[in-house]
């Protein structure tokens, strides 16, 4: 039987459908049992939902510089308009 510790690094491989048969049903015996691990899949679900919906294309290089400029800069001091 698995452990929560497995259904936490099987999370991702359940999400993007690559376990067995086997790896399913044990992970679903498991579910059954345990609430935690059910609302930690149902989390896990929502997060991977809500950054599949964040990606925009790469940023460009004058953003990475911009950022990576004040990154290295000096103190941060708020953008005065």
């Amino acid at each position: 039987m698995l452990k929560c510790r497995d259904i936490e690094q099987m999370a991702g491989q359940l999400q993007d459908d690559e376990l067995n048969w086997r790896q399913r049903l044990s992970m679903r015996m498991h579910l059954i049992m345990c609430h935690h691990c059910r609302r930690f899949l149902k989390q896990f679900a929502a997060i991977k939902k809500l950054a599949e919906h964040s990606v925009r294309e790469p940023a460009s290089d004058d953003e990475v510089k911009s950022v990576m400029d004040k990154i290295n800069g000096s103190p941060w001091e708020p953008d005065r308009e």
